[in-house]
């Protein structure tokens, strides 16, 4: 199925996004267990009533021990910190190249029949730029 047809929206509502991905699902049971056994112990360590440090279930790669966690009054004061004081600019090499992304990426969408690229997907690619 083509995009439309996967996601059922109008051209008008996909502009508003910013990044629109399609993946392909493929099966693959081995990495199906890990990543389930990933996603419980995750729900099962950070749940309230969880008082012991260790995995639930076993585990066959991911070993938990080895992330380094970051402190969440860290982090909130990070992104707050940032929010305040980090102010991206584009730079005149970064516009040149943002100007010929959106031309390409406008001659693409006519000549592959997709998504027409629209003065607010330079909003977008703006965004992502200072991103």
């Amino acid at each position: 199925m083509n995009f439309y047809e996967n996601v059922d929206l109008s051209e008008p509502i996909i502009s508003r996004f910013d990044i629109l991905l399609v993946l392909k699902d493929e099966v693959d049971t081995n990495n199906d267990i890990d990543l389930s056994r990933f996603v419980l112990n995750s729900h099962f360590k950070s749940h309230p009533l969880n008082k012991s440090n260790h995995n639930l279930i076993e585990e066959r790669e991911y070993i938990d021990d080895e992330i380094e966690h970051i402190d969440i009054d860290l982090l909130r004061k990070y992104v707050n910190y940032a929010r305040s004081k980090i102010r991206p600019k584009i730079q005149n090499i970064q516009e040149d190249n943002i100007i010929k992304i959106y031309n390409e990426l406008r001659k693409e969408s006519v000549l592959g029949g997709g998504i027409s690229i629209v003065v607010r997907n330079l909003d977008s690619i703006i965004r992502i730029s200072e991103s």
